[in-house]
């Protein structure tokens, strides 16, 4: 059975440990380095889109004294990326910063549980923004301690702890920072939109993190080429696409419904408290999800436009946004279009979006995840992985797109105990690999078989 939880000290292990050290202290950086230009920025322009100058401090310090400390952190940030990329290690330095880290994240996660449950009336405590990049600096801190730490050969007890309580851990406790913290942003008077997208982010780079420090199969590995054309999928197909259909299609139909003297939002529980009409969301949408994608595994043509979700030949957590514009757009008549009609709020269509969305870089990901009895409520990797294989059998199996409690019901649930997937994607190996080719593939070839349609 292959699997990342398997940790043999191969040749060249230790310049994998760099490069995937180096990849994730570089996007830590890259957050870290963000937060510090939106606060310059709003000094100076105050930009709607951002939060208030404010909300990026707690006011300890003069802002004059913050941005002198962040700079020196950004340099030493940057200095000890180049270092690792060299593959420099210092032992002693390492241990000590793993102690930090830890201890940072120990404070920072009281900070977090006193202000979201509003424990105190210290200002300090309510402050999310501030709390949120701290941790980004905490993570830094320890993967940086945890590859520095690392011996050349083998591992010392204490170093193999991450690897054996993360599997288990990281998906629960990523899942509830996500919602707690999007809770606590918008509770705090910053804008919904910008709250989730920042939770999105940094789940996404938790994701990231567990996946390039541990694994699940290390052959998965996309090249720079591959993440490219990812990113543009999430940028084009998941952010601006539904943005479009939101305008046109909500807005159209709303109009003429309201010409018809029809009102939905009667059908939808409106008194009810956010998490019941967050739970009612999630299981209707991924019950009109189901059937579709079932059906886009049957019909010919609905195979070809969601084919091209399945052409990749290794998973990562960017392949989540890997979707033909067609199949999203009916992905986005069944499980948006409904509650947008019936009024939904916008604080539940935000909180599932942060689920949705952190629960797909989940699902897709090439990280070492063993989710126990959550496999019987929630579509995570162990699940999805097998809906990817190259089989068709096996593929037709784990349909839900949050939930698999579908799949249990009718049948379609599949996740074999002892044994690990095999090849994935389609049957056509000559399929297209970019956003064009994947956007005209459907029109003219086959996504099972290299010949044209």
């Amino acid at each position: 059975m292959i699997s990342g939880a398997e940790h043999q000290d191969l040749p060249e292990e230790t310049g994998r440990r760099a490069r995937s050290t180096t990849i994730v202290l570089s996007v830590l950086a890259a957050l870290f380095g963000m937060r510090v230009l939106s606060q310059l920025v709003q000094s100076r322009w105050s930009l709607p889109i951002l939060p208030d100058f404010s909300a990026w401090q707690s006011g300890a310090l003069s802002y004059g004294s913050l941005l002198f400390g962040q700079i020196g952190l950004i340099v030493f940030m940057a200095a000890s990326i180049h270092a690792v990329a060299r593959g420099k290690r210092l032992a002693r330095t390492g241990m000590v910063l793993c102690v930090l880290g830890c201890l940072y994240w120990a404070v920072m996660s009281l900070r977090a549980v006193v202000g979201f449950f509003e424990l105190s009336q210290n200002s300090w405590f309510d402050q999310p923004l501030p709390t949120a990049f701290h941790f980004v600096i905490a993570t830094f801190i320890a993967v940086l301690g945890w590859f520095w730490a690392a011996p050349s050969a083998g591992r010392r007890p204490w170093h193999r702890i991450p690897a054996r309580i993360s599997p288990v851990l990281t998906y629960p406790l990523t899942i509830l920072f996500a919602l707690c913290l999007f809770t606590w942003l918008v509770r705090v008077g910053i804008g919904q939109a910008f709250s989730a997208y920042l939770t999105v982010a940094l789940g996404a780079t938790a994701v990231l993190t567990h996946e390039l420090l541990n694994p699940y199969r290390k052959t998965w590995l996309p090249s720079s080429r591959t993440v490219g054309w990812d990113v543009a999928y999430l940028v084009l197909v998941q952010v601006f696409l539904p943005a479009i259909l939101s305008l046109v299609v909500v807005g159209g139909l709303s109009v003429f419904l309201e010409f018809l003297r029809i009102d939905p939002a009667g059908f939808w529980p409106h008194d009810w408290p956010l998490a019941g009409q967050l739970l009612l969301m999630l299981l209707i949408a991924d019950l009109l999800r189901y059937w579709l994608h079932r059906a886009a595994h049957k019909a010919k043509w609905l195979w070809a436009l969601h084919a091209v979700h399945h052409s990749p030949k290794e998973l990562y957590s960017l392949n989540v946004g890997r979707f033909h514009p067609g199949d999203k757009a009916l992905q986005f008549l069944v499980d948006a279009l409904p509650f947008a009609l019936m009024g939904v709020g916008a604080d539940v269509f935000a909180t599932y979006f942060v689920f949705y969305a952190v629960n797909g870089f989940f699902q897709h990901c090439n990280a070492n995840l063993r989710l126990g009895p959550l496999n019987w409520i929630v579509s995570g990797p162990e699940l999805h992985r097998w809906h990817h294989a190259k089989a068709y059998k096996l593929a037709n199996h784990n349909f839900g797109n949050n939930l698999i409690v579908w799949d249990a019901l009718f049948g379609t649930r599949y996740l074999p105990a002892d044994a690990a997937v095999g090849e994935l994607g389609i049957g056509n190996g000559g399929y297209p690999k970019d956003l064009p080719g994947q956007t005209l593939a459907p029109f003219v070839v086959s996504p099972d078989v290299e010949t044209p349609r």
